[in-house]
């Protein structure tokens, strides 16, 4: 067929022909046959049409092949795996007959049988890729796919020279013209439904418009007929419910407000005789002939010591005046703590360098301090 020899270029033929080194005019020749051959037998398929279209899709054959045919045949290479993949294809297609198709082949070109075979199983893939490529621009079904090879079965067979066609034992096929839907046909068929439709679609739009303006125009009137009755409901025992309610709360204002004046009054009694109670306890009551450590020196409620710039004097004293001794006493009215402050006191000077047999912890005393210790010099 015209249509696919177009995609053997001369570009094409130059390859196969180094590659096969076989003439120029035997490469062109074998290729236009090789694509006759293998179309026949696609015609003939006896597993049909669903069968076809089923290799076209598995087999990815989209037409893509047809744009880079010049490529894949640039080496020899490239030129091996096409044939590696027709050979898969002309085996499924032509099947026992493919020896003896070889042979006839290879006679009618005067090329070597190799040769041959390859110029063949090069045709196969170049063959499906158009097919496929019509398959997926016309968007044939299995049916009108079966047309279409049947409408090219005359062609086909009578550009092959009259030994091949006996050779491959090919009738001559004619379209069908009982009962059969030709894919012109059809595509006539589809686009005079297509303008019927164009014609029609705009009265049913008309119409659903039409629909749609009756029906909100129904559900607005309904709702007009219920905020009307919404409007009309009484409320007049609605504003005798109300009245009794405000009675109640002016009633129960005046108890309010009397409580809250009680609570004033005794509240800031209360507090103001805990508050003397707390100054009371907080006074210090510190020993004769005693001082008060600072109580800021230590963390709170704690023995350890933070501080020490309020421990300084103290050190000072000490460090100054060798023979002097201080006695440390902890307050009975603060607890424990204040032991654990007088040792803490004592082992802060002992680090300073003020020898420990300076420094003596008294037994507690009475008396009372914030940092729970005391202390006197001797």
């Amino acid at each position: 067929m015209d249509v696919i020899k177009k995609y053997i270029t001369e570009s094409v033929v130059d390859h196969l022909s180094q590659q096969l080194s076989e003439e120029k005019g035997s490469v062109r020749k074998g290729l236009e046959l090789g694509v006759n051959i293998f179309l026949a037998f696609v015609i003939k398929f006896d597993k049909g049409p669903k069968n076809i279209l089923s290799v076209l899709n598995d087999g990815g054959h989209s037409g893509e092949l047809l744009k880079n045919l010049d490529n894949f045949t640039a080496s020899r290479e490239k030129s091996r795996l096409l044939e590696t993949i027709g050979q898969n294809i002309v085996n499924y297609f032509i099947g026992d007959k493919l020896a003896s198709i070889t042979d006839k082949l290879a006679q009618f070109l005067s090329v070597k049988e190799s040769s041959a075979s390859s110029l063949l199983n090069v045709s196969a893939p170049v063959v499906l890729g158009f097919l496929g490529k019509t398959v997926r621009e016309e968007n044939l079904s299995a049916t009108q796919l079966k047309d279409y090879l049947q409408g090219i079965s005359d062609q086909v067979v009578g550009n092959l020279p009259l030994n091949l066609q006996s050779a491959l034992n090919l009738p001559s096929y004619k379209r069908s013209t009982v009962g059969a839907t030709t894919h012109q046909k059809a595509v006539k068929e589809l686009n005079q439904k297509k303008e019927n439709w164009s014609f029609i679609w705009p009265w049913i739009l008309l119409v659903f418009v039409g629909v749609m303006i009756y029906y909100f125009s129904r559900i607005k009137e309904v709702a007009e007929k219920n905020t009307v009755a919404t409007v009309k409901s009484p409320t007049f025992e609605l504003q005798q419910e109300e009245v009794p309610v405000l009675e109640d709360t002016v009633e129960e204002a005046p108890k309010v407000e009397e409580k809250k004046e009680v609570v004033k009054k005794v509240e800031p009694e209360k507090r103001q005789e805990d508050t003397s109670k707390k100054e009371e306890k907080k006074k210090p009551e510190i020993p004769a002939g005693f001082q008060a450590v600072p109580p800021y020196a230590f963390a709170h409620e704690s023995a350890e010591i933070t501080q020490e710039q309020y421990l300084v004097d103290l050190l000072q004293n000490l460090m100054t005046q060798s023979d002097k001794k201080i006695v440390l006493s902890p307050l009975k009215g603060s607890g424990s703590i204040g032991l654990d402050r007088a040792y803490a006191i004592r082992d802060f000077l002992i680090d300073k360098g003020v020898g420990w047999e300076r420094i003596n912890i008294e037994q507690v005393r009475s008396g009372y301090t914030d940092s729970g210790v005391v202390l006197r010099y001797q």
